[in-house]
This record gives structure tokens, C-alpha cells and sequence, in this order.
């Protein structure tokens, strides 16, 4: 008989063929030294780096910063006129001196400057108004002359005092320049009122041109036929009733002028408030000379017509 040979497994052999696919043999993991311990994470390390690494500074705060200590310079010593103080600084001392000699020298420059004449178009201190008997403005002036006066006021500028007092330089009363020169009753009497409206710097005063920037007055027929043909397309208007008050009150250039019996006569009015007839008050080289007059004191029953100036 014949002998079966039976083959032998190895155990590792046979137990696959029994788990088959379910079972899994683990694999031999190949063998390792023993080492030193593994370094701990990065993490855990870094705080301990930080302590030992040093920090750059940090910003001083804008609540904590403190001022840089200024470069020592060498200190003047203070005068004997300003007396330095216990405890105040050297520099302290030295700006309060320098403040002291700076109003010193103020007060000195105020002693030694000359009084200061006010300014004709000034409206806080008008020149003093010429009384009668008082040297007038343009007394010694020919009557072909304009009269260049002190006090002068100018479109804008219009107040009741200031042009008062362009009236009253004038001292229509008493003023030679306005004098009767002959039996012309109107040839004084539109030489004043040409000069007021010169001085107040309407358009009648360079009316009459005598060259490039030269003008003089004109004659009574000439003012009047100027404003009865002229200045109403040169800023001038005619003005009645409340527009004339209201003229009057504001200060306005006004010429009131009227055809009487014995001849044209013009005259200014004056600025303020009507007289006890509601009228406006006239101021005239007219006989009687002089100013306060009424309508019908200086033209009669005679119509007038008032022309005005802004």
C-alpha cells in the first residue's frame, strides 16, 4: 500500500484560509531603537520663549507722554522794572518782561504821536459845524472857483448829520462868497447851492467842465437849465409828498427851486424832520439869507419843484 504524503501548513497559512476575507492578520511592525523623548509641541514651548526674548518698548500714551525737556539756553538776567516772583521760572520771567517793554513802548509811541484830524466822510465824529460870524468855508474863493470843502459825503455814505454838516460849513448867513455882487437877486443864491451839491458829490458838480478833471460852477441860467433838461438821466429824480420827507429824513441831496416874481431861485433842503407846516425846511443865499426857511417864505405862493439825489 501506498503511503499518502500530507503536506503540513504553517499556522500563519492555515488561519487565513480559515477567516477567509473577514479576518485581517496584522502585520509585524518593524522594530524600533529607543530614542530620546519627543520634543512637547511648538506651542508649549513658545511661552516659555517669550519670557526670555525682550520686548521693544512700547509708545508712551498720548495721556502719559511726556514733553520733551527744552535745549537749556542761557538765561538773560530779568530788569529791575518788572520783579521776578518766588517759584516762577526763568522763562516765564523773561516773556513777561519782554510784554513789559513792548506796552512801555506803546505808551511812549502814544505821548509822542501828533492828534489825528478825523476823517471828513467819518460818521462817528462829524467836523463841528460853522457858526455865524465864524470864518466860513470858501469865503475868499472867486465865484468862478469850486470850492474844495473840509466836509464831504458821498453816495452810500448819506446820513442827516453828515450832510448838516456839509450845510452848515458853508455859513450860508454870514459867508462873503455868497454876497450880492449886483442886482441879480439869483446870483448868490445858486452859487450856494451849486457848492453844497459839489461838496456832496452829486453829478451837478461836474456839470460844467473846463477841461481833462476840471470843472467850476455854473451860472444861474446855466444850473437851471441843467436841471430842467438834464439831470433827471443823471441820477437825479423828482420827489413829493412822503418820497420828499422820506428824502429829507434819509439825508438825501435835495434842491428845491421855484420860478417867482422876482426871478428863478433855488435852494438846498436841509435833512431832518418837516417844520410846523408839514413842509421841509430850506436853507438859501436867498433874501433873507439864511437857513430853517419855509417854502413860502422863500418862493411865495410860487409851485416848487424838488429834485433828489441818492
Amino acid at each position: 500500500m501506498t503511503g499518502v504524503a500530507v503536506s503540513q501548513k504553517p499556522p500563519a497559512a492555515e488561519n487565513r484560509e480559515t477567516t477567509g476575507s473577514r479576518s485581517t492578520v496584522p502585520q509585524p511592525q518593524p522594530a524600533t531603537k529607543p530614542g530620546p523623548p519627543a520634543a512637547e509641541p511648538r506651542a508649549a514651548v513658545a511661552p516659555m520663549i517669550e519670557v526670555f526674548r525682550p520686548s521693544p518698548p512700547a509708545p508712551p500714551s498720548p495721556q502719559t507722554a511726556t514733553p520733551e525737556a527744552p535745549v537749556p539756553q542761557k538765561a538773560k538776567i530779568p530788569e529791575a522794572d518788572a520783579p521776578r516772583r518766588p517759584g516762577q521760572s526763568t522763562s516765564v520771567m523773561l516773556r513777561a518782561n519782554k510784554l513789559h517793554k513792548l506796552l512801555d513802548q506803546s505808551g511812549q509811541g502814544l505821548k509822542n504821536a501828533l492828534p489825528r484830524r478825523p476823517s471828513s466822510r467819518s460818521k462817528r465824529s462829524p467836523f463841528a459845524p460853522a457858526q455865524p460870524g465864524t470864518s466860513a468855508v470858501g469865503a475868499s474863493t472867486p465865484p468862478a472857483k469850486l470850492v474844495l470843502a473840509p466836509i464831504e459825503s458821498h453816495p452810500g455814505e448819506r446820513t442827516p448829520q453828515q450832510t448838516q454838516n456839509v450845510i452848515h460849513q458853508f455859513a450860508v448867513a454870514t459867508n462873503p462868497r455868497y454876497a450880492q455882487r449886483t442886482q441879480e437877486l439869483g446870483e448868490a443864491g445858486h452859487l450856494f447851492v451849486f457848492d453844497v451839491m459839489n461838496a456832496l458829490h452829486t453829478t451837478l458838480g461836474t456839470a460844467f467842465p473846463t477841461g481833462p478833471s476840471s470843472f467850476r460852477p455854473g451860472t444861474l441860467a446855466e444850473i437851471w437849465k441843467w436841471l430842467h433838461q438834464t439831470a433827471l438821466s443823471q441820477g437825479w429824480r423828482e420827489v413829493a409828498g412822503p418820497a420828499l420827507l422820506d428824502a429829507a429824513a434819509r439825508g438825501l441831496p435835495i434842491i428845491a427851486m421855484a420860478k417867482t416874481s422876482a426871478g428863478p431861485k433855488l435852494a438846498v433842503v436841509e435833512p431832518g424832520p418837516p417844520g410846523p407846516d408839514g413842509k421841509p425846511r430850506l436853507a438859501s443865499a436867498h433874501e433873507p439869507r439864511g437857513q430853517q426857511q419855509s417854502p413860502a417864505t422863500l418862493f411865495g405862493s410860487s409851485p416848487v419843484r424838488y429834485l433828489a439825489h441818492d
